[in-house]
C-alpha cells in the first residue's frame, strides 16, 4: 500500500468488511502489474491528477446496465439513467450531414473556430433570441459542449483558483476544475428552496482565489429554472466580486412551461448582462436529439474566443466538418422536431409525476431538462445497483451530482412513455418494500 498513490491507498484502507479484502489485493497485483514493464523494471509514475479521477457514478451504472442487458438479453434493462434522447435526429438533419461529407471541403481540417457559416448561424440566433448583439468573432464552434466548458475553463482558471460549481451538479465541472489544477468549491442548491440557489449562499463562498461561477439552468440533474431576477442578482454578486460567470444553456429549449416554444431564461437576457465577463455554453446534442455529433459552442469575448480557438490546435485541431454541417442544418431548419421532443418530455414528466404522486413521493415539479430527483431515503449509489439488480431499472446516484442530492436518484424522461412508466412503477415499489419511503 505504502506504494500507491495517496487517495487510492486511503480508499483501500477504508475497504473494511472481510469480503472485500480478496478485491483489495486483487487491486494490488493489477496495480503493480501496470506499474512494471515486461522485463519486470519498474515504470515511471502516473499523472496522479489523472489517477485521481473518481469517474462518473453516471457511466457506472450505464456500464452495469450494459452488462447486465448482455448477459441476460431475454429480459429487458429499462434505462433511465442517461440523458440520451430516444429521438431519431431529425431528418433534415441526417441529409445535410450524408450530403455534405460527399462533398471533398468536408473531409478535411477546417479552421479551429469552426465552420464559419456554423458560427454565423450561432451568432445570428443569440441576436435575434436574446437581442444582444453577437458577432461571429464572439463564437467557438468546439467538440461538443463539454469541450466548450473546458475551453473556457483553460482560458481563465489558473492553478489553485477556485470555481464555484452547483451542489447537485453535472459532476463534469469538477474533474475538468481539478485536471486544469483548480478547485471546485459546490454552493448549495437545497431541495426546500427548488433546487435553485440563494445569492447569499453564493456570497459566503466567494474568496479572494475565486474566480468562476459556474451556472447550469435548466439545472442537471434537479430540471430547476433560474428565474430572470435571480440570474440578474447572481450576476450583479460576480460584478461586484470581479469574477467571471460560465453558463451552461445546453438544456435552455427544453423548458415546460415556455410559451410558443420560449427558452428557459438566460443569462444574455440579463439587464446587467456583462459581456466581457459572461460566457454562454451549449450545444444541439440535447434538443436536436444530436449526442453523437459532438457539437456544442462556446459564446464569449473576442479575447476569449480567440485564447479559446488556441486551446482547441493541442487537443482536437479541429472540430468534425460534416458534423457542423449537420448541426447548422438543425440551427437554421424547421423548429418543429424540437418542439414535438418537447412536448414528449413535458408528457413523460407529468407521467412520472402522476405516479411519484399516487405513491407519497412527488417532492417538485421540473420545469426543463428531462430529469427528476427522486428521494430513495439511503445511500443512492447502493440504491441505484440494487434498483438494478432487482428491479432492472437503471437510475443515476445522487451522489454522482454532490452532497445535497446523496439519498435521491436522477430519473431521465428521455426514455420512451413505457418506459418511464414502467420504470418509474417499479422505483416506487422498491422503494416501498424498502421501508424507507419520506412521506
Amino acid at each position: 500500500l505504502a506504494e500507491l498513490p495517496a487517495g487510492r491507498m486511503v480508499r483501500m484502507a477504508l475497504a473494511r468488511r472481510v469480503g472485500e479484502v480478496r478485491n483489495v489485493a486483487a487491486s494490488i497485483r493489477v496495480l503493480h502489474s501496470h506499474r512494471r514493464c515486461s522485463s519486470g523494471t519498474p515504470l515511471p509514475s502516473l499523472n496522479p491528477l489523472a489517477e485521481e479521477l473518481e469517474g462518473s457514478g453516471i457511466r457506472k451504472i450505464m456500464a452495469k446496465a450494459w452488462l447486465l442487458q448482455a448477459s441476460s438479453p431475454h429480459e429487458r434493462v429499462i434505462r433511465l439513467e442517461v440523458g440520451q434522447p430516444n429521438f431519431a435526429t431529425p431528418q433534415h438533419v441526417i441529409d445535410a450531414t450524408v450530403e455534405s461529407l460527399q462533398q471533398v471541403e468536408n473531409q478535411g481540417y477546417i479552421q479551429s473556430t469552426g465552420l464559419p457559416e456554423l458560427r454565423d448561424a450561432i451568432a445570428q440566433m443569440y441576436t435575434s433570441r436574446h437581442r444582444v448583439p453577437t458577432s461571429p468573432e464572439q463564437v467557438l464552434a468546439t467538440h461538443g459542449a463539454m469541450f466548450g466548458m473546458a475551453t473556457a475553463l483553460m482560458a481563465t482558471v489558473g492553478a489553485g483558483e477556485e470555481v464555484l460549481v452547483p451542489d447537485p451538479g453535472f459532476p463534469n465541472y469538477t474533474e475538468a476544475i481539478h485536471l486544469i489544477h483548480g478547485k471546485a468549491v459546490p454552493y448549495p442548491c437545497h431541495p426546500e428552496n427548488g433546487w435553485l440557489p440563494d445569492v447569499e449562499d453564493i456570497a459566503k463562498l466567494i474568496t479572494p482565489r475565486t474566480k468562476m461561477l459556474v451556472l447550469a439552468s435548466p439545472g442537471n440533474p434537479t430540471g430547476a429554472v433560474l428565474p430572470l431576477d435571480q440570474l440578474e442578482d447572481i450576476l450583479a454578486l460576480a460584478q461586484q466580486r470581479n469574477i467571471y460567470v460560465l453558463s451552461d444553456e445546453i438544456y435552455g429549449d427544453l423548458m415546460f412551461s415556455s410559451v410558443a416554444g420560449e427558452p428557459a431564461p438566460s443569462v444574455l437576457d440579463a439587464q446587467n448582462f456583462d459581456d466581457a465577463r459572461t460566457m454562454v455554453i451549449s450545444g444541439v446534442s440535447k434538443a436536436y436529439a444530436m449526442t453523437g455529433f459532438r457539437v456544442g459552442w462556446l459564446r464569449a469575448s473576442e479575447h476569449i474566443i480567440e485564447i479559446g480557438s488556441k486551446l482547441q490546435e493541442p487537443f482536437i485541431s479541429c472540430g468534425v466538418p460534416f458534423a457542423q454541417r449537420g448541426a447548422l442544418a438543425a440551427l437554421t431548419g424547421p423548429s418543429d422536431p424540437t418542439d414535438f421532443m418537447r412536448a414528449a418530455y413535458r408528457k413523460r414528466r407529468d407521467l412520472a409525476l402522476a405516479i411519484l404522486a399516487e405513491n407519497s413521493m412527488h417532492d417538485y415539479t421540473p420545469d426543463g431538462a428531462f430529469y427528476i430527483l427522486v428521494k430513495c431515503g439511503y445511500n443512492s449509489t447502493e440504491f441505484a445497483n440494487r434498483l438494478l439488480a432487482e428491479e432492472r431499472v437503471a437510475v443515476a446516484p445522487g451522489a454522482a451530482f454532490g452532497e445535497i442530492a446523496k439519498d435521491y436518484v436522477r430519473i431521465s424522461f428521455a426514455s420512451s412513455d413505457e418506459d418511464v412508466v414502467e420504470g418509474v412503477t417499479r422505483l416506487c415499489r422498491h422503494v416501498r418494500a424498502a421501508d424507507r419511503v419520506v412521506v
